[in-house]
């Protein structure tokens, strides 16, 4: 590894070792909560269907697709996220 990519490794590394603050833990979940909340109104959107008939291909597996069957957990997350943004609700209050 040349010596500024190991640089920038050792820091990183450096950052993610701290420990993380009650005050990091309570804003984490609150991001966990809002982003729930948008994936389950998302889920119903027209939108899901095609993510959660992605994540059917891939047959059943241990992770939850909401609004679907278990996947993988690759799959599971590729057809997740997109409907946590299906409606767009971090467009209402920009610090979301």
């Amino acid at each position: 590894m040349s010596g500024q990519i190991q640089t920038v490794a050792e820091r990183l590394a450096a950052i993610l070792a701290r420990p993380v603050s009650a005050a990091d833990r309570a804003r984490a979940r609150l991001h966990v909560l809002d982003w729930a909340a948008c994936v389950t109104a998302g889920a119903v959107e027209p939108g899901a269907a095609e993510p959660r008939a992605l994540a059917a291909l891939e047959g059943i597996g241990v992770c939850r697709v909401i609004g679907g069957r278990r996947a993988g957990p690759q799959a599971a997350a590729l057809a997740n996220g997109p409907m946590g943004a299906l409606l767009e609700m971090d467009d209402v209050d920009k610090r979301g």
